[in-house]
């Protein structure tokens, strides 16, 4: 399928970037503390809920732990995200009532848009995280992604969605003693959840590659009793071979591929959890060193996402083109509306009610092994031609056509590719993305045919091919 100059580069999201860079490699920073005493114990609170202060927290002498700025808003927090479901463990639930997001922020950003200019702008506000307003308290203990840092119109570091968050530290099931190699240190936030996680006999070391982020999240981690985390910017393509091996690696940007360093650095039992692009999405991906060939991987589907793509070395042009603009005044109006397909038409929800989002997300998967360019707009999703002069989009109710130059036969070529491609994802029954089994072959290995499964495709990143099978 893809990747015709094996080019790729991701787009969208939640939590900063990182990765690798030619002027970073030569000359990698680590930004650490030695730990010089044992962290102090964690003390639990007394406001509405058992959570327990992180070993940074430093209690005034004589004042009540329940009134300090930030206590109660972060046992609401826990209760909040236990309520969504998002707490997936005890191990999880303690880690995150542990820490304090708001020690781990000094400023954020909220978005603008100028719908007469059509434009887009980030508003800075400042934050004094030692004197914290209840209304700065309510934003940042509540589920939301909080912009941190920003180039121009686009973001380029963030704190993620608690809820989110909490899902992935789940899906990582570190544990106490483990080693945790994580890329995108961002606030270091996460990096003191994962410290809380692996506890004092454990490892935690993030590489990050903006200096000026990683100095601000040392510090963090410093203020809140975490001078043990390693924090390294530096290029997170070759890994942290020093403090190798890791049980587990995980990834807080959008990865466009693994890095081969990443699987070497793996302990044999430990895995990988990386959002990896797939099209219109970053779905999380577990992955394990193959046992046969350690030089490969294999991962299932095992959750969702949406990040900021990485930086440096595995930064690619993106083979679906979702990063590239619409050509001007190509999707004001539809140039011709189809009735949706009857493969597309969504079976009986016999009880469970889907959410958008989470119905077409089993085709997008389809597409992204199956089609060259992708488009999502504010209808819908779907396919575009060579040179974006023609796009068709699903939406709930139709499929919708837009051409810039009027060429209806083109546009119907188009929708004939599209209902082809849902009629063939129907006959497979409908897969899901965790149907699938994704291995990971180096580029310069070439794989036996014959040993395929009958139903594979083929994604070509920059150092994998990823094989695609359907068993």
């Amino acid at each position: 399928m893809l990747g015709h100059d094996g080019q790729a580069k991701l787009v969208d999201a939640q939590a900063t970037r990182a990765g690798s860079s030619a002027e970073c490699r030569g000359s990698p920073v680590e930004i650490r503390r030695p730990a010089t005493s044992s962290r102090p114990a964690a003390t639990t609170m007394s406001a509405g809920d058992d959570v327990q202060t992180p070993a940074g927290d430093r209690k005034v002498e004589g004042e009540a732990l329940s009134t300090r700025p930030g206590d109660q808003e972060r046992a609401d927090y826990v209760m909040h995200l236990e309520s969504l479901g998002a707490l997936g463990s005890d191990a999880v639930r303690q880690a995150i009532a542990a820490v304090r997001r708001h020690r781990f922020l000094e400023a954020w950003y909220h978005m603008k848009i100028d719908e007469k200019q059509n434009s887009l702008s980030f508003v800075r506000h400042v934050f004094d995280r030692d004197h914290p307003t209840p209304e700065d308290l309510e934003e940042i203990y509540s589920n939301r992604a909080l912009v941190t840092a920003v180039d121009g119109w686009l973001a380029k570091s963030s704190t993620s969605q608690p809820d989110l968050i909490a899902e992935m530290l789940t899906l990582l099931d570190a544990r106490q003693g483990h080693s945790v190699l994580e890329i995108g240190t961002g606030t270091g936030y996460n990096a003191a959840l994962l410290r809380e996680l692996v506890g004092s006999d454990g490892k935690v070391c993030s590489i990050e590659i903006q200096e000026d982020v990683a100095a601000l999240a040392r510090r963090h981690l410093d203020d809140e009793g975490y001078p043990d985390v390693a924090v390294l910017a530096r290029d997170a393509y070759r890994g942290a071979a020093e403090e190798a091996p890791f049980d587990r690696i995980v990834a807080t940007v959008g990865c466009s591929d693994i890095s081969p360093y990443w699987l070497n650095q793996l302990k044999p039992d430990g895995f990988m959890l990386l959002p990896l692009r797939h099209g219109l999405g970053d779905p999380l991906i577990r992955i394990e060193r193959d046992p046969e060939d350690p030089n490969c991987g294999i991962g299932r589907v095992i959750g969702y996402a949406s990040f900021m793509p990485i930086e440096g070395e595995l930064r690619w042009r993106d083979p679906w083109g979702t990063s590239i603009s619409t050509a001007r005044g190509l999707l004001e109006s539809p140039v011709r509306t189809y009735p949706l397909p009857e493969s597309l038409v969504p079976p009986a929800s016999g009880g469970v009610n889907l959410t958008e989002t989470q119905r077409w997300r089993p085709f997008q998967f389809f597409l992204s092994l199956t089609a060259q360019l992708l488009r999502r707009q504010g209808i819908g999703f779907g396919i575009a031609e060579s040179a974006l002069k023609t796009v068709v989009l699903v939406s709930d109710a139709a499929v919708h056509g837009y051409s810039l130059d009027g060429h209806v036969r083109s546009l119907d070529n188009l929708h004939d590719r599209l209902v082809y491609l849902a009629e063939a994802w129907d006959d497979l029954g409908r897969p899901n993305p965790e149907d699938y089994v994704l291995r990971f072959v180096p580029r310069a290995e070439i794989p036996d045919l014959d040993t395929l499964p009958k139903r594979y495709w083929f994604v070509d990143r920059l150092q994998y091919l990823e094989i695609v099978e359907l068993p």
